[in-house]
């Protein structure tokens, strides 16, 4: 699992979650906060893997595409 925080809506713009939404075993949790800020937790994106060091750097590699 890797967090989502308000840093990733840059200038007002939704991030890209094309690629989370794309891998079947990526789930996007967002939180329905309202307005993003720096530093304030909006959603995490869990994967399932074979072993918990996969599972987390695929979950870095999708958190990096936003």
């Amino acid at each position: 699992m890797v967090n989502i925080l308000g840093d990733v809506w840059r200038q007002g713009r939704q991030p890209n979650w094309s690629s989370t939404l794309a891998d079947p075993t990526a789930k996007l949790h967002l939180y329905e906060k309202g307005t993003p800020a720096p530093g304030r937790k909006m959603g995490h994106i869990t994967v399932t893997a074979t072993t918990v060091d996969e599972a987390v750097r695929r979950a870095e590699a999708l958190h990096a595409t936003l």
